[in-house]
């Protein structure tokens, strides 16, 4: 009632929940908001979560383990945050193509959620934002490795080579 997030998932008792093949699309906060969950995304479309003073995300993660693969995350205003105020937060992406307004994978500091447990692991994706990766905890929140980012990043495999996407505005990603 607090929100107006696309699907929210509340505790998933140690279980794990999944989203295959699904479109989360066009609304004014998260996309898809996880509080102590145990989620995989695969195969799915969040797009058009642009709301700034929402902070909207594509992906929105509170304590829990996330993974995201071979998704799509685009015209978000930040692509996927994580978030903790003490339990580890844990977010995998995986062969995804993240397109965000203003971070793309990011280790985020909250007014209730300020301790930064977090780790983030992104790997064999295209990250293109403002800010590619961004941590309000320092770089070692983060693990890059074989992506293509707007931006420069500790990595092994790290480029910043503008993808030559087909038709982005029109939501085709093709290479």
């Amino acid at each position: 009632p607090d929100d107006a997030d696309g699907l929210y998932l509340h505790e998933s008792d140690g279980g794990r929940l999944s989203l295959r093949r699904c479109v989360l699309a066009e609304g004014d906060d998260d996309g898809l908001d996880t509080l102590n969950a145990n989620v995989t995304v695969d195969e799915c479309v969040l797009r058009d979560w642009p709301n700034p003073n929402e902070d909207a995300k594509g992906i929105s993660v509170f304590h829990g383990e996330v993974t995201v693969r071979s998704s799509v995350i685009d015209g978000c205003y930040v692509g996927i945050s994580a978030k903790s105020s003490g339990p580890l937060a844990t977010v995998t992406v995986n062969g995804c193509t993240i397109r965000a307004l203003t971070q793309g994978v990011s280790a985020a500091w909250k007014s209730n959620a300020t301790t930064g447990a977090i780790q983030i692991t992104t790997v064999n994706s295209i990250v293109w934002a403002g800010a590619a990766i961004h941590s309000d905890f320092g770089e070692d929140r983060h693990r890059v490795r074989f992506s293509n980012l707007s931006q420069p990043w500790p990595g092994e495999g790290v480029v910043t080579v503008a993808p030559l996407w087909v038709d982005p505005p029109s939501g085709r990603f093709e290479l």
